[in-house]
């Protein structure tokens, strides 16, 4: 699952964003609030979110240090964490508010165009990187 959200992920940053950069500010504010709305269902969820799974086995090798190797066990941990504090809590901190504040602004005035021009196309697609590589981190892990 983890590698199922650095995909999810990267085709935003890859192909989405910049595709979206192109149209005119007000088309491309209606199209990824639309995005928003959408995006947040059952199935894009366990897919995006999914990983956190990962802290219960992590927990049950952790506590069985007899049936599973050390390397084993601080590869399952160091997974869990860097899912949970570099996709997980980007998103939640970084990426979801800036979602919300986008649903709010006006598409068609300067302060919405400002706003999707730095706050969006810039330091959006920065953390929806950042927290994509996180993710593939904690894939390869």
């Amino acid at each position: 699952l983890n590698g199922m959200a650095a995909g999810i992920i990267f085709i935003f940053s890859n192909t989405i964003m910049p595709s979206l950069a192109t149209l005119d500010s007000d088309v491309g504010i209606n199209i990824m609030n639309t995005i928003n709305v959408i995006i947040v269902n059952p199935l894009f969820i366990i897919a995006f979110f999914g990983g956190l799974v990962s802290a219960y086995p992590a927990r049950v090798m952790w506590k069985n240090p007899d049936l599973y190797s050390v390397p084993a066990r601080y590869y399952s941990v160091a997974s869990t964490l860097i899912f949970f504090f570099g996709e997980f809590m980007v998103t939640a901190t970084q990426n979801v508010p800036r979602n919300n504040a986008l649903l709010a602004v006006d598409p068609e005035s300067d302060d919405g165009v400002s706003y999707w021009q730095i706050n969006f196309l810039k330091g959006w697609v920065a953390w929806n990187t950042a927290r994509g590589i996180f993710a593939a981190i904690s894939a390869v892990l």
